[in-house]
């Protein structure tokens, strides 16, 4: 008889507790608003831990699905599923601002250069990857993509697939070729997924390389760097001039670095060089 008047008030007391409207953890006065209301001034929440493969093997996750994802985005994040795809605590899709690395430059000749990245872990499949060359520092690497001219002048693509396709994450590298002696180059890394708009892009920092110039001084008659005029920087005065010929862009872009000819009456005019009378052979180069 003891033993049946101690369990009917414990019994009460659980069937009580199942049905309760609100829960609340560390507190007696859960908030009116909350089903569960969890409160601590030295302890935090612990949602599921998983990794990226654990997570995507949920089958049919709900709407609002909390998990911590121990290895997206290269270092962890806090995610929910909504829109049928996984989303950052701030409503982007996981990972979509692309972490890639402009790792080093390697192999510095002349006139080419390997450049070497990396693409880290992105839930989106990256669908192209290389690098952005340019003279001048890439401070608006988003914008070599929106002109035409410059994608052809200054990016170089590692590898592209169709859209739907990866070309996978990790290291790559591409050689830059037919640039110029004793020059600076800027070159950042980037990367391409299916997100569309600026959160489909992601580039990594801005190195910057000079490619050695060879020894053309020995037995060089004259050097026409078509910087702003026709002169003749070997030293040697055989100035040449230009007829009809106007300053424009070189293929770089770089004003007056070039001339432009109007296909019928513009040339330029070397002088008279003895020094290459009677020789047998000799070297142009542009």
């Amino acid at each position: 008889m003891i033993i049946r008047r101690l369990l009917f008030p414990v019994l009460l007391l659980l069937h009580g507790n199942l049905f309760a409207q609100q829960v609340g953890i560390g507190t007696t006065q859960p908030h009116n608003s909350a089903i569960l209301d969890v409160q601590s001034t030295n302890k935090g929440f612990l949602p599921p831990r998983l990794t990226k493969a654990q997570r995507d093997q949920i089958q049919q996750p709900s709407v609002g699905l909390v998990v911590y994802c121990t290895d997206c985005c290269g270092v962890g994040e806090l995610q929910v599923y909504q829109n049928n795809s996984w989303r950052n605590v701030t409503g982007v899709t996981s990972c979509a601002v692309l972490n890639v690395n402009t790792d080093s430059i390697t192999t510095i000749q002349s006139t080419s250069f390997r450049a070497h990245g990396t693409v880290l872990e992105h839930s989106e499949p990256i669908y192209a990857r290389g690098f952005i060359v340019d003279t001048i520092p890439i401070s608006s690497p988003i914008n070599y993509f929106a002109v035409p001219s410059l994608t052809t002048n200054h990016v170089f693509n590692d590898s592209v697939s169709p859209q739907g396709f990866t070309v996978g994450i990790g290291p790559f590298q591409k050689t830059i070729s037919n640039l110029s002696a004793g020059r600076t180059y800027h070159v950042r890394a980037f990367a391409i997924n299916q997100l569309g708009g600026s959160a489909g892009y992601g580039f990594g920092q801005n190195l910057t390389v000079t490619t050695p110039v060879g020894d053309i001084t020995n037995g060089l008659i004259a050097r026409y760097a078509m910087s702003g005029n026709t002169l003749d920087s070997s030293g040697n005065g055989h100035h040449a001039t230009a007829f009809n010929a106007t300053l424009g862009n070189d293929r770089f872009g770089r004003p007056n670095q070039a001339y432009e000819f109007n296909g019928s009456s513009s040339y330029i005019e070397c002088p008279t060089i003895a020094a290459v009378n009677g020789l047998t052979s000799m070297t142009l180069s542009a």
